[in-house]
């Protein structure tokens, strides 16, 4: 919700929480929290901290999709991150795409482990 991305990142509650099998989704605002997630390369390592723990990811891949594309989303076998933000950067009011970049889990210590 709006209210939630004025604070920071929001998680997508369809989606699991990071650490997880599957995709967990988050988004931000491409002016605050996410203005520099363009400067993310292929091979470069995410870390999230949560109330559960501490997990690795790493960038594997980065596109540019329509904002109404909602396969970025999706269910996954595998443990993704999917981090999205509008597009392009720049652009003054509601943007017409938004910036995807999809990381792989590379790394999760739970808390209490």
């Amino acid at each position: 919700e709006e209210a939630e991305l004025s604070l920071g990142v929001g998680h997508v509650t369809t989606s699991v929480l990071p650490g997880y099998n599957d995709n967990s989704v988050i988004a931000g605002h491409r002016g605050t929290t996410f203005r520099k997630l363009d400067k993310l390369i292929i091979g470069d390592f995410i870390i999230i901290t949560t109330n559960q723990g501490s997990f690795t990811y790493e960038v594997n891949e980065i596109r540019i999709v329509e904002a109404d594309d909602e396969t970025v989303i999706v269910s996954t076998p595998q443990a993704l991150l999917t981090l999205v933000t509008c597009y392009p950067f720049d652009w003054i009011g509601a943007a017409p795409k938004r910036y995807i970049v999809t990381a792989k889990l590379t790394q999760s210590i739970f808390n209490g482990e």
